[in-house]
């Protein structure tokens, strides 16, 4: 479960159309967070065991991309959204600490640590942006998907015929598919706002990590 959430259950019904009747709060609680969580995974991109740019006397390191993103949906990037590891030998797992005090400054990709580490081996892991996304199109996103959740969860069962007493009618396209193509239209938009490429520190990175042991 996540900490945060991008939208509300009132943003659910007001992009996608569906009144209180349709879905009131209690209908949408059970998925507000799933979406979050699917949204986050569709629009960042993970990085694990990223070797960080800097020196052991330093306290400032630097990952090799960003925006550093939120990926608990609490609208800021903190220690909660990044986890940093001090090595005193990279080829062995069980030399690795975890360093908790630290700020994060997301537009650089910039990490400050409280004191400078023991070592100089410093790996993270986070996700990043690799496009430009304000909190509109996050709480936009997450809406549609929330919605979109809610009602093929609940009404993909129906026919595509049906009857209501005397009245015949007829399902031609579902709410849940034209909620989800809106989604797919607007994540497609997002997708298009490339970030320019900016890598001015030099990096190292771990070959592989199978042999860690977590």
């Amino acid at each position: 479960m996540t900490s945060g959430r991008y939208c509300t259950a009132h943003d659910v019904r007001t992009f996608t159309g569906l009144s209180r009747v349709d879905a009131d709060d209690l209908d949408l609680e059970d998925f507000l967070d799933p979406a979050t969580k699917a949204v986050i995974e569709q629009i960042t991109v993970s990085k694990d065991w990223e070797i960080l740019s800097g020196t052991e006397d330093s306290t400032i390191w630097y990952t090799t991309k960003y925006p550093i993103a939120d990926v608990d949906g609490d609208n800021t990037v903190d220690t909660s959204d990044v986890k940093i590891y001090e090595w005193s030998d990279v080829n062995d797992a069980s030399t690795k600490s975890e360093i908790t005090s630290f700020t994060v400054t997301a537009s650089e990709g910039k990490i400050t640590l409280t004191t400078a580490p023991a070592y100089d081996t410093i790996t993270a892991n986070y996700r990043y942006y690799p496009n430009q996304v304000d909190l509109d199109l996050l709480k936009h996103l997450t809406a549609l998907y929330c919605g979109y959740l809610y009602t093929f969860t609940k009404w993909v069962w129906i026919p595509d015929t049906y009857q209501l007493g005397p009245v015949r009618a007829r399902n031609l396209i579902p709410m849940w598919e034209k909620i989800y193509k809106e989604y797919v239209r607007l994540l497609q938009l997002v997708q298009k706002r490339q970030y320019a490429v900016r890598e001015p520190y030099i990096k190292k990175s771990l070959e592989s990590m199978d042999k860690v042991v977590r």
